[in-house]
């Protein structure tokens, strides 16, 4: 999915940016209101917050509603300069003080941008079977 959020961002820039999934059965969407990252945020508890930058990891059976998205079994973020995920994602690494209040309950901070491919990789391996 994506929305436009940072400046610069529009649905030519997000079907170039998109060509990196090519030949991969991969649906991609735009959102140009952000509907889909505003019902994330609240269906994640943060109202308000529009999720971007986002990878949520949901179990096959998993049923989206009308009554909004499920809650993912595993989430990770790029948050204040830091991957963050939903708490039990990944044990907490770093200095916790860079998440932001709203997801202090929520989420630990799990490593750094840098790591993400393999952060991304260690918890996507959980759910391929």
């Amino acid at each position: 999915m994506w929305l436009p959020i940072l400046g610069g961002d529009g649905q030519t820039v997000a079907l170039e940016t998109g060509e990196v999934f090519r030949g991969v059965d991969v649906p991609q969407y735009w959102d140009g209101e952000q509907r889909v990252g505003k019902e994330i945020g609240r269906g994640l508890g943060v109202d308000g917050w529009v999720a971007w930058d986002i990878y949520l990891f949901y179990p096959p059976d998993a049923v989206w509603s009308d009554a909004g998205p499920p809650a993912p079994d595993a989430l990770l973020a790029q948050v204040n300069g830091a991957v963050v995920g939903a708490k039990g994602t990944l044990p907490p690494r770093g200095d916790q003080s860079r998440l932001p209040a709203e997801f202090r309950e929520r989420a630990d901070v799990v490593g750094e941008p840098e790591e993400l491919a393999e952060l991304l990789s260690q918890v996507a391996g959980r759910f391929l079977r």
